[in-house]
């Protein structure tokens, strides 16, 4: 079992590299705006577009499609 003094260090320890993993995390989303923002307005699809997100397809029983995208979000 931990101390006083060593719990209060482990926890400070665990915010600063959550605070630091969250930042980054924003930088990056910043950065992938900024990217996108030079790019053109697509207006048709691009089937090579959907391919590099989606990681896979979900046909249900109750005929909805589910698509997961790269990183777990549905």
């Amino acid at each position: 079992m931990l101390d006083e003094p060593n719990r209060n260090n482990l926890i400070n320890t665990g915010m600063q590299e959550a605070h630091r993993i969250s930042s980054d995390a924003a930088y990056e989303a910043q950065d992938f705006i900024n990217e996108l923002e030079k790019q053109e307005l697509m207006t048709e699809s691009d089937k090579n577009v959907w391919l590099s997100m989606v990681d896979y397809i979900t046909l249900r029983n109750d005929g909805k499609v589910e698509l997961t995208f790269l990183m777990a979000v549905r």
